[in-house]
């Protein structure tokens, strides 16, 4: 397994590098991978978005901020999603607030040709003036149309989440999608995704009752749709598709979770996949598509002192099984509850950026035992393929079978 320390926090800083936002790691057509990431600088006090980049398949990188992003006591930009389009341009949605207003912005950043140019997106008059709630998840349609998802507060008890793209070329009017009195009715986990025909889905629970999993498709949006209820609290961890079907993630606390949704078609009952380990917790859960795996499911665990193994779930034969666990390094430790167990590919459509087969890319959050630090790294695992449940068939058989004989 590769581990690679991609920023660490400023000397004396006790800040974690973090995120909120979904989409944190991505590549681009030319094989670039790219992060972003939040990163506190004590000077000026204030909270910064980073974009990291590889040209070596995530061996080193190279970490720039992102420009135009508010200075001063107070003042913040952060949670940034991070998406790359066809031509290879670098995009970040992230929130910001410029201290002492009380006015919070979305801001979309893009780099082209080695340039950082800005816009405002949207705005709102925030009630609590000095925390960023809005969490946008982003993704990108196969027309290079963004699509954000960002949650705003208005009101003591008034919170609203909120859809906007470019689809008409320039930045739309909002569609208020929920509007909840309570921070326990607003959608907490939010998955987003787009298809290969460019159809949006959004997936999520709510903190009042996290036994029920709501659905709804866009854009006009659907009817609010609850389409799983448990008998135990899940969060729904990451959807994303393939040409055929939408694979939904879904942790609870005694294991994970997959449920497919065919395109079109109708959602399937969710599938246990896995228990975890003895000694084990469920750290994450990450739905994987992959160039010649159809779906499967990644699972982050770790013990009660933070020590992370990795493996990768794929269904074979009808019974699920997991590869050779891989083993995280002892520097990982901590990583204070954020889902950060990503991996491609996260735009569909295109599919920029596919896993080679049994490959595993994480970008995470982490304390460091060796160094005393925390930081964001780079993790990538290969994993061996599974053997079949059966005897594989020879060339001759599948020749035989292919024409009926057998």
């Amino acid at each position: 397994m590769d581990f690679v320390i991609v920023d660490l926090a400023e000397p004396d800083v006790t800040q974690p590098l973090g995120s909120y936002g979904r989409r944190w790691l991505c590549r681009d057509v030319a094989g670039i991978l790219h992060c972003t990431h939040n990163k506190f600088f004590s000077t000026g006090a204030r909270w910064r978005v980073m974009h990291g980049y590889s040209l070596d398949e995530g061996a080193s990188w190279t970490v720039e901020e992102v420009p135009d992003a508010p200075i001063g006591t107070g003042s913040f930009a952060m949670d940034g999603g991070i998406l790359t389009d066809s031509v290879g341009r670098v995009h970040i949605i992230y929130e910001y607030r410029i201290a002492p207003e009380t006015t919070h912005y979305i801001k979309h950043a893009v780099k082209s040709g080695g340039d950082w140019s800005s816009e405002d997106i949207t705005n709102w008059t925030a009630y609590s003036p000095s925390s960023a709630v809005a969490a946008p998840a982003c993704v990108l349609d196969s027309f290079d149309r963004i699509h954000v998802l960002f949650a705003r507060q208005t009101g003591y008890n008034n919170y609203e989440l909120q859809y906007i793209s470019n689809t008409s070329g320039s930045w739309g009017d909002e569609v208020t999608l929920a509007t909840a009195t309570s921070l326990s009715a607003l959608p907490q986990r939010r998955c987003l995704c787009v298809d290969a025909l460019d159809q949006l889905h959004l997936v999520y629970n709510l903190s009042a009752d996290r036994t029920k999993i709501y659905y709804r498709q866009g854009v006009p949006w659907s009817e609010e749709e609850v389409i799983e209820t448990f008998g135990f609290n899940v969060a729904p961890f990451d959807l994303v598709a393939n040409v055929s079907e939408l694979v939904l993630g879904i942790h609870s606390s005694d294991g994970g979770y997959i449920k497919l949704k065919p395109t079109p078609g109708l959602w399937e009952p969710a599938e246990v996949v896995f228990t975890p380990d003895s000694g084990y917790f469920i750290s994450d859960v990450a739905p994987v598509v992959s160039k010649t795996m159809k779906v499967g499911l990644a699972d982050l665990e770790r013990t009660s002192s933070y020590f992370f193994k990795m493996k990768l779930w794929q269904k074979i034969e009808g019974v699920w099984l997991s590869s050779s666990f891989q083993e995280a390094p002892d520097q990982i430790e901590d990583s204070y509850g954020y889902p950060l167990f990503h991996l491609y590919p996260h735009q569909a459509g295109n599919y920029p950026g596919l896993l080679a087969e049994d490959e595993i890319m994480t970008f995470r959050e982490i304390y460091s035992d060796i160094i005393y630090d925390y930081g964001v790294a780079f993790i990538k695992g290969t994993f061996p393929p599974l053997a079949s449940a059966k005897p594989a068939l020879s060339s001759l058989a599948h020749r035989l079978v292919a024409k009926g004989v057998i």
